[in-house]
């Protein structure tokens, strides 16, 4: 039998998970579904003000066509509006019903 020498230090499971730019995985930044085979933005579900220290952004929660509701996403209104021209008519028409629905909650 052949004996290999060597280390038998088990490697560090930090290397392997590191993003070769240096930032971690669960930081990184993900740019919407884009594309031929992307899902489609079936409808936006709700609606969160994001305040930074200079900013204010709205962000919606969108749920994908033909997708569980565990697949949902937060997207800025920037990433949403990036994607086309079907899905700026879809997020004027869920503010306006959103506005009417927290006024009626007033």
């Amino acid at each position: 039998m052949i004996e290999i020498e060597g280390n038998d230090e088990q490697p560090n499971e930090e290397i392997f998970n590191e993003d070769p730019s240096g930032t971690n995985q669960e930081e990184a930044y993900e740019e919407p579904y884009t594309g031929i085979f992307s899902p489609e933005i079936d409808q936006i579900l709700w609606r969160r003000e994001k305040v930074d220290e200079t900013t204010r952004k709205l962000e919606y929660l969108v749920k994908y066509k033909e997708y569980s509701y565990l697949h949902c996403e937060w997207f800025d209104e920037d990433q949403i509006l990036s994607i086309g021209k079907n899905i700026k008519n879809k997020l004027n028409r869920f503010n306006k019903t959103f506005e009417k629905k927290m006024m009626d909650l007033v």
